[in-house]
């Protein structure tokens, strides 16, 4: 039985970050500030990356003989590589110890989005292949991906919080 995940609902979403001030609690050796106007600005462009994504996905019946999957490839590519971008960016800060676990999760928020970029990619040239079996495995393993970035961005949205909310 072949799944067709242009018509499934994927129910995956990533919090948009708040754009509200905060507060910095930082010492003269870390890059608070710096680092949080880079997550701010980097989960933006992933979150609004994951929309087009999701959207891609909806819309295309990767099942069918006649499938356009190139907005598939398109957000896909673009998703991987604002993914990588966040990360790398993110790496080029050190953070005081009460924002290190916003940031760890912050990363691994990213990784997985990288993931699940590189997933349906794969995934879509295996439909457009004609293998269903290959294309079904690798959308599974994004949606994993994709549950794992939703899971992240949660816990760092909690912990930046918690952050927030310090004197």
């Amino acid at each position: 039985m072949a799944l067709c995940y242009g018509k499934a609902e994927i129910g995956v979403a990533m919090p948009f970050p708040t754009l509200a001030p905060i507060p910095i609690n930082e010492t003269i050796n870390n890059q608070d500030s710096q680092w949080l106007a880079t997550y701010l600005s980097d989960s933006l462009v992933v979150s609004n990356d994951m929309k087009y994504i999701g959207t891609a996905l909806i819309n295309t019946n990767f099942t069918s003989a006649n499938n356009d999957l190139k907005s598939v490839f398109t957000y896909a590519n673009t998703l991987y590589k604002d993914s990588q971008k966040a990360i790398n960016d993110s790496d080029l800060y050190s953070v005081s110890p009460d924002l290190q676990s916003t940031k760890d999760e912050y990363r691994l928020e990213m990784v997985q989005a990288n993931r699940a970029a590189v997933y349906i990619y794969h995934g879509a040239k295996a439909y457009k292949k004609g293998n269903v079996e290959a294309g079904n495995s690798d959308m599974e393993q994004a949606i994993q991906s994709l549950y794992s970035v939703t899971k992240h961005a949660n816990r760092a949205a909690s912990l930046l919080k918690a952050y927030k909310s310090k004197p």
